[in-house]
C-alpha cells in the first residue's frame, strides 16, 4: 500500500528526510512506501549503471550467469540476447541536505545523461575516461526528482531507503510542475 503526499507538493531533502524518519518511526506504517517530489542536483553517480537482465515479456530480473550462458530465475530461462537495463546509485543535493537513492529505467537513464543505456555502455566499454566525463557533465544539474522511500534492511539495518523514481532535467520540466517548484522555493525563502 502506497502513502502520496499531493502531485503538487515539493519538498527540499531535508525535509524528506525528516518526514520519512517520522513516518516511518510508526508501527502501522511498516511495509509502506511513501512518495517525495524534490528540486535537487546530481552530486555523483556510480560508475555501475546497469544490469543484464531477462527482456523476456516485461520480466526486468538480473541474469546469472554460467559457462558463457544467461539464465533468469524467475522465467525459468535460458536468456539468448539479455537486455542492458539502467540501474545507478546516485547522490542528490539541494541547498541544505543530501541523499542517497538508487534509480531504475532506461527512461530515466535517457532524460539524465542524454544516451540510452546501451550508448553508454558501449562508451564504457570503449574509453572509460569519456564515459567518466560523459557522467559528470550531468553532475551539478537540477532535476525535478520524484522519490520513493521505504524501510528495508540495507547491511542488517533496519534504514529508510529511496528509490528515485523519475528524473527531470528542470529545464524539460512541463510549466505546471516548474510553477509548483517554484512556489515551494518561494516558501523555503520565505521560512528563511
Amino acid at each position: 500500500e502506497a502513502a502520496s503526499l499531493p502531485e503538487d507538493c515539493f519538498r527540499s531533502l531535508h525535509h524528506v528526510l525528516l518526514d520519512s524518519q517520522s513516518f516511518f518511526s510508526k508501527i502501522e506504517n511498516i511495509g509502506k512506501k511513501r512518495f517525495y517530489n524534490t528540486i535537487a542536483y546530481l552530486a555523483t553517480s556510480s560508475k555501475k549503471i546497469s544490469y543484464l537482465s531477462c527482456g523476456i515479456g516485461n520480466c526486468k530480473k538480473k541474469v546469472n550467469e554460467s559457462n558463457g550462458a544467461f539464465y533468469c530465475e524467475r522465467c525459468q530461462s535460458i536468456i539468448e540476447d539479455p537486455q542492458y537495463r539502467f540501474m545507478a546509485d546516485l547522490e542528490l543535493v539541494d541547498s541544505h541536505e543530501k541523499l542517497y537513492g538508487r534509480i531504475f529505467g532506461n527512461e530515466n537513464c535517457s532524460a539524465i545523461f542524454g544516451n540510452n543505456v546501451e550508448e553508454l555502455e558501449a562508451l564504457q566499454s570503449v574509453d572509460e575516461e569519456l564515459f567518466e566525463e560523459k557522467l559528470k557533465t550531468n553532475y551539478f544539474r537540477d532535476f525535478c526528482v520524484r522519490l520513493m522511500a521505504r524501510k528495508d534492511f540495507f547491511e542488517g539495518e533496519e534504514k529508510v531507503g529511496f528509490e528515485i523514481t523519475k528524473m527531470v532535467p528542470f529545464d524539460l520540466c512541463t510549466p505546471s510542475i516548474v510553477a509548483k517548484a517554484s512556489r515551494h522555493l518561494a516558501s523555503l525563502i520565505d521560512n528563511s
